[in-house]
């Protein structure tokens, strides 16, 4: 029959409508033939009758478009970016003579890796001992970041082969801050761990966390701690120390010697003290009745030391009623013939002052005040 349609083409006809409903673009592939329908680039053939058409198969050709634009952008992009890296690897004309340097930030967190490795116990060849309680670390780390190790380690010590060594004379709590501190470059300091802290960080010569602790101290200086801070820092050799808190005794000298910490002091470092111009006093008498009551607080050891102390106070500017009425009276300055020549000095400077003698007696440092003293006397 002319006027009928052909068995399959209304079929086909749907399809194409149905194409052309849902993607342009494979509605147009569609109708360009009635047996077989390609929807990609392919050599096999889908017969009509088994295709299930589903929506979600099928991207609006406006989207299509819009991907491969920009993978086209993406690709120009690549492109000229290698043009560039090509340019510049000519322009730097690289000879026999020249480097190129390249630098990764990302190294610079090896020490925190290296830290998670200790405290995961990971590739730790060293285990060090202190009171009981074991340490396992990484040679080469606390060889990098501590000196006493470094020595232990790099010098041909009996321990360099050792995995296992002792610390002793150490606290232990000291001892794993500074290895903590050796991966991390960090520490908490506290008034409460600061002097065992310090003393092992000086043996083990630690010395950024050995400066550390001085600050520490240094900012935390009272009447009640001056004199132990200085005598821990005299064992310990911490100079820095040692020179500020003498003078911090020297400036509160007057409140420090009404206390008891003051009789603890020893005798080369109240000499050095009281020899100080510095000395924060307003009258030498409080100078030497310092002097008496530090001897007197344990005679038998310290008379022998009266002499080279009495040296260092000026006796000639004392009030001579005092010195006369008191000093000379003293027993323990009776008894001593180097003392009795000192007094004897100073009552030589004394009469020569009143005009009462001619002798010339020069007495030199001994009557030159100390600086907080010196509008008191008249010379």
């Amino acid at each position: 029959m002319s006027g009928e349609t052909p068995p399959g083409t209304a079929n086909n006809n749907n399809i194409v409508d149905l194409l052309s409903t849902l993607n342009p673009i494979a509605a147009t592939a569609s109708s360009s033939t009635t047996t077989t329908t390609s929807l990609t680039p392919s050599t096999s053939t889908i017969r009509n009758d088994d295709i299930n058409v589903d929506s979600s198969d099928f991207v609006p050709a406006n989207r299509l478009l819009t991907q491969r634009q920009a993978i086209n952008n993406a690709k120009q992009l690549e492109s000229l970016r290698e043009q560039q890296q090509q340019q510049q690897l000519q322009n730097m004309e690289i000879d026999d003579q020249q480097a190129f340097e390249v630098s990764f930030t990302k190294h610079s967190n090896a020490f925190h890796t290296l830290f998670e490795f200790y405290q995961d116990q990971i590739l730790c060849d060293v285990e060090i001992i202190c009171d009981d309680q074991t340490f396992l670390c990484h040679k080469v780390v606390l060889a990098a970041t501590i000196p006493y190790f470094r020595s232990m380690f790099t010098l041909g010590m009996l321990e360099a082969d050792k995995r296992r060594i002792e610390i002793q004379d150490i606290n232990r709590n000291s001892l794993k801050t500074i290895i903590e501190f050796a991966y991390t470059a960090k520490a908490i300091i506290t008034i409460d761990n600061v002097q065992h802290l310090l003393f092992a960080s000086t043996v083990l010569q630690t010395e950024d966390l050995a400066e550390a602790c001085s600050s520490f101290l240094r900012q935390h200086l009272s009447l009640t701690n001056c004199t132990e801070i200085r005598q821990y820092a005299e064992l310990l050799n911490r100079k820095s120390l040692i020179d500020l808190a003498d003078e911090y005794i020297r400036d509160h000298f007057l409140e420090i010697i009404q206390l008891d910490d003051f009789y603890k002091i020893s005798y080369k470092h109240l000499k050095e003290l009281i020899a100080s111009p510095d000395l924060g006093i307003l009258d030498e008498k409080d100078v030497y009745d310092a002097v008496i009551r530090w001897v007197k607080h344990d005679p038998r050891e310290r008379a022998v030391h009266l002499a080279d102390l009495l040296h260092e106070v000026k006796l000639p500017l004392i009030n001579t009623e005092y010195l006369l009425t008191v000093i000379a009276q003293e027993e323990l300055i009776k008894t001593s013939l180097t003392c009795r020549d000192l007094l004897d000095e100073a009552k030589v400077y004394i009469f020569k002052k009143a005009n009462l003698l001619t002798t010339k007696s020069p007495m030199g440092p001994k009557i030159i005040p100390r600086k907080t003293a010196a509008g008191k006397y008249l010379i």
